[in-house]
């Protein structure tokens, strides 16, 4: 959200700008009108064409910086290290979605939930090993300063070089990752043009056999979509859609899952996977980049937050943080068209939704953490109050 003051400094650079361009372009036209009627030199109508293109050239680019939009989502991908799993956090649909999909993955594919717990056998060994040590230099020496008070230190280390390769247990979430923002545009795209007929000859609905590098490169999306009729996980069950109808979601007791990948988009429009964590929507008019960074970094809750609100302990959870950029990027001649653009309002309707499905601030502002954490700081103090008038009276 921009400030009073950022605005009123936005406005007074492109008024400048504007000045700017037409003193240069009016004398560009003086040349231009003494060379037609005094037969100036062919220099003198060089200069006058330059100028003029100078400012041209100046006013697109400055037009082109408007056709670019670049958000950047901060999210948290919390894992509780007891029960091995992504922890749910109640409200913030984003840590509800990743538990279910993993969950749902696991149960289809034993090989993927071994990789994924391999990865807290490893952290617990090492946190166990790091205890040890404690223990061992604690028993060194009888140094009364260094008993009493253990000095403890942390580091944050930048690495600069090659990216650190990818453990098999981050590639499944990162796949993991992929596929739940996928779902989320398939959704909001699905939700946006409901009002559309689906004959439309602008739009088209894109299922999987139009995409067959993602379902070969997404292990996750490819399993997931792949029709219920074909994976023994579902052989039992008997379900058939009314006529003309089509089931597009399956979720069973156990967390077992089936979900239609499908997506609504204008025609001509191409979903790609870029690399890893790089998915490319794209048509003649826009280009939307969605990357994902799992960046490892541990990330810190609001003061109180895990006890209060979560009611766990610190060592149980780890809260890496997310990173999730959205560029999105018109063309600039396809803005000599005027027709067809309600077509591609879906761009903004998803960067709102998406902000507002994984963004931690968003959720810590749309619980009014701060306030709550407030309320139950004076209802402790309230509490502690009365307990000591209690003593007292007795």
């Amino acid at each position: 959200m921009q400030t009073l003051l950022q605005n009123a400094l936005e406005k007074r650079s492109d008024l400048i700008k504007l000045i700017l361009g037409a003193f240069i372009l009016s004398i560009s036209t003086c040349l231009i009108g003494n060379f037609l009627n005094d037969n100036y030199k062919k220099s003198v109508l060089l200069i006058a064409v330059l100028l003029a293109l100078i400012v041209f050239i100046f006013l697109i680019y400055t037009f082109l910086g408007n056709c670019k939009n670049s958000i950047t989502i901060e999210a948290i991908v919390p894992l509780d290290k007891e029960c091995k799993c992504v922890y749910d956090i109640f409200r913030y649909e984003f840590s509800k979605k990743l538990r279910e999909t993993l969950k749902a993955v696991f149960i289809e594919n034993e090989a993927f939930k071994k990789i994924w717990e391999e990865q807290f056998e490893s952290k617990n060994s090492n946190e166990n090993e790091l205890k040890k040590n404690k223990t061992i230099e604690r028993n060194k020496g009888n140094e009364k300063e260094f008993n009493d008070n253990p000095v403890e230190y942390y580091s944050v280390v930048k690495v600069v070089g090659e990216e650190e390769k990818k453990t098999k247990s981050e590639k499944l979430l990162e796949e993991a990752l992929e596929y739940i923002f996928i779902d989320e545009l398939s959704l909001n795209l699905s939700s946006f043009f409901q009002k559309k007929e689906t004959e439309d000859n602008i739009l088209k609905e894109y299922d999987r056999n139009d995409f067959p590098k993602i379902l070969l490169d997404n292990r996750i999306i490819n399993m997931l979509s792949t029709p219920f009729s074909d994976r023994q996980i579902f052989s039992k069950i008997k379900m058939k859609p009314p006529d003309g109808g089509e089931i597009i979601f399956i979720t069973g007791t156990d967390g077992s899952m089936y979900s239609r990948f499908n997506l609504v988009l204008p025609i001509g429009s191409k979903v790609s996977r870029i690399k890893d964590g790089h998915i490319r929507v794209e048509n003649k008019r826009i280009v939307l980049d969605l990357l994902i960074n799992y960046t490892k970094f541990y990330s810190n809750f609001p003061v109180g937050f895990q006890y209060n609100y979560l009611g766990i302990e610190k060592e149980n959870l780890d809260s890496r943080k997310l990173i999730i950029t959205l560029n999105a990027k018109i063309k600039p001649l396809s803005l000599l068209t005027n027709f067809g653009w309600e077509y591609h309002k879906w761009i903004d309707s998803f960067i709102s939704s998406l902000e507002k499905f994984c963004s931690f601030e968003y959720f810590i502002k749309e619980i009014d953490w701060e306030s709550n954490l407030t309320r139950i700081i004076i209802s402790n103090q309230k509490e502690e109050i009365q307990n000591n008038f209690k003593k007292e009276k007795k």
